[in-house]
């Protein structure tokens, strides 16, 4: 009696303990939580009154670019927005119209189509340049340079002194660039005007074109689409007809799906055709995978003009790590006919009957005109999207993370991240159990590094696709790929983050770092909509995207192709944009 008396009082007193004890615990983890929460509060006021101060310099900017361009007339810069870009420049060098008449044409179209949002920020030293350009022009012995007076929008992430580079981050948006990106200088040293800065997508790593600071961009065709991303602003801007050409960056698309989506063209260079030094790019510190500026413009002529111009202002100079290949004028002119390998799905996430049609359209055009089409399958495409993926979160996405934690965070990129929160072993579970059933969630998912090691077995997967990839175009004797750039046509807002595995079409060249230009080449019909009935369904992907695509509002909406290369064959991949286009005109 006596020992079980004993017994019951020590575990009674246990349990007193044990209750103290987790009441401190409770009360500790209670004082944190609200510590943190208090202070992701704070955090949230103090960057909304970040975004209103940024509106606001915003605002008086709109106020100063719109003052500027009403003192031009409305006959002249009615003119000037009829013309296109080689009438532009034809126009500019006769001096029938002057620089500051073409730069108040721009803004006023600019502030015109303020309903599709394109333009953050106007660059008002751009009226003190083109005074300089028509002062300069007046020269006896003045020799016009190539893009002498040519208006140009400027993606977000390129720097142009006095203004933020912001990324879609509000904690970046006070921050006032020190420098010029090395691109928009070479194109201002050859007389291009850089005339106002384009919205992204927060983080750059999305096709949509929204963030927290400036909202949404909307595409000029169809206002409840996205126009693309990540340089979805000068792809709306130049589709709107406001900017002739514009200068965005592409990390696994950004440049050629806003092309796509908005009905303009767009053209990614090699990463080390020249330099792209003063440009951020999403993550920093990420070979195999890098951002490379390139042009989007109304016409192919316009992407060619700007693309050469840039390769031959000698940026290996600058930076020695460049190649000094100058543009090479007799492979863009060379009229030899080419062996062009295409295909109209890659096998991971396929397209709808209006992008395969389109694709087969170009090549009968092209076996019209005497080139030989091969059918090609790049190998191994779900291996190479694993690599890709693995490549661009090189640090299991931690510096999106960090970012996106200490900034207004958008609802609709929480199924973008959500895989990047997951513990590491809780996400291999879900690879191999989930992803018995749903195969792409095994790949997505066992594609993000978790060590270094498998970070290094990535970069050697890279190394050795890469062989692999140019080992097939070789046996196939092919010179350049026509392909489609996108499985679909532009999807509604919100929807790109829900849509990841839809960039196979276009990450797959940043890995391999081949050079890729995009070109519109018609627009959805009733019969392709019709079609879409029998569209297969796979996964809750495929599911939601046919629902997108399956609307009556995608009539009309434009479709492309995909040009693509190997290294260093920027001249051969232009050669045969402008011949498409031509044959097609």
């Amino acid at each position: 009696m006596l020992l079980t008396f004993l017994f019951s009082s020590i575990f009674v007193a246990f349990l007193l303990h044990l209750f103290s004890l987790t009441y401190y615990v409770i009360l500790v983890y209670f004082l944190y939580w609200t510590y943190r929460l208090t202070t992701f509060y704070l955090n949230q006021k103090t960057l909304q009154g970040t975004v209103d101060l940024v509106l606001h310099e915003r605002q008086e900017n709109f106020a100063k670019a719109r003052k500027f361009a009403s003192t031009v007339s409305a006959e002249v810069k009615q003119k000037i927005k009829s013309l296109n870009y080689s009438e532009l420049k034809k126009c500019l060098i006769s001096r029938e119209i002057t620089c500051v008449e073409t730069l108040a044409a721009v803004i006023d179209a600019s502030l015109d189509c303020q309903d599709i949002n394109a333009v953050n920020f106007f660059i008002l030293e751009s009226i003190a340049m083109a005074q300089e350009w028509d002062k300069r022009a007046l020269q006896d012995d003045f020799e016009f340079p190539t893009l002498f007076g040519v208006p140009i929008s400027v993606k977000d992430c390129l720097n142009v002194k006095g203004y933020p580079t912001t990324l879609g981050y509000v904690s970046r948006a006070v921050q006032k660039s020190g420098n010029y990106s090395i691109v928009v200088e070479k194109v201002m040293k050859n007389g291009a005007i850089p005339f106002c800065k384009t919205n992204v997508p927060q983080t750059l790593l999305s096709f949509d074109c929204k963030n927290p600071i400036f909202g949404a961009t909307l595409n000029p065709h169809n206002k409840s689409r996205t126009p693309g991303g990540s340089s979805g602003g000068d792809a709306a801007l130049v589709a709107a007809k406001a900017s002739f050409a514009g200068i965005g960056s592409d990390v696994g698309g950004s440049i050629r799906i806003p092309a796509a989506f908005s009905g303009c063209v767009g053209i990614k260079p090699g990463g080390y055709r020249y330099s792209h030094m003063n440009s951020t790019g999403s993550i920093p510190g990420r070979p195999y995978i890098e951002a490379a500026e390139g042009p989007l413009g109304q016409t192919v002529e316009s992407c060619v003009d700007i693309l050469s111009t840039i390769i031959d202002s000698n940026t290996s100079e600058d930076d020695p790590y460049i190649a000094p290949v100058p543009w090479r004028k007799q492979l863009f002119e060379s009229t030899k006919k080419l062996r062009i390998g295409y295909f109209t799905t890659d096998g991971w996430f396929e397209p709808i009957p209006a992008v395969k049609r389109v694709v087969n359209e170009t090549v009968d055009l092209l076996k019209q005109n005497g080139h030989t089409l091969i059918e090609f399958q790049p190998p191994e495409i779900e291996r190479a999207f694993g690599l890709t993926m693995g490549a661009i979160t090189v640090d299991g996405n931690q510096y999106i993370l960090n970012n996106i934690s200490n900034d207004i965070l958008q609802p609709e990129y929480i199924p973008f991240l959500a895989p990047f929160l997951l513990p590491y072993y809780f996400r291999l579970f879900l690879a191999y159990t989930v992803g018995m059933f749903i195969p792409r969630i095994h790949r997505l998912m066992t594609s993000i590094p978790g060590s270094t090691s498998e970070l290094r077995q990535v970069y050697a997967g890279i190394q050795d696709y890469r062989r692999q990839f140019v080992a097939a175009m070789k046996e196939k004797e092919i010179d350049l790929i026509i392909a489609p750039p996108n499985p679909g046509v532009a999807c509604r807002i919100g929807e790109p983050p829900k849509l990841n595995p839809m960039l196979s079409y276009t990450v797959l060249y940043n890995m391999l770092d081949f050079p890729a230009g995009v070109l519109p080449v018609g627009t959805v019909n009733e019969a392709d909509i019709e079609k879409m009935e029998d569209y297969l369904v796979v996964d809750f992907w495929t599911k939601f995207f046919k629902q997108s695509m399956i609307a009556q509002d995608v009539k009309g909406l434009p479709l492309a192709i995909q040009v693509i290369g190997p290294p260093f064959s920027e001249e051969i991949v232009c050669r045969l944009m402008t011949e498409i286009n031509q044959y097609k005109n």
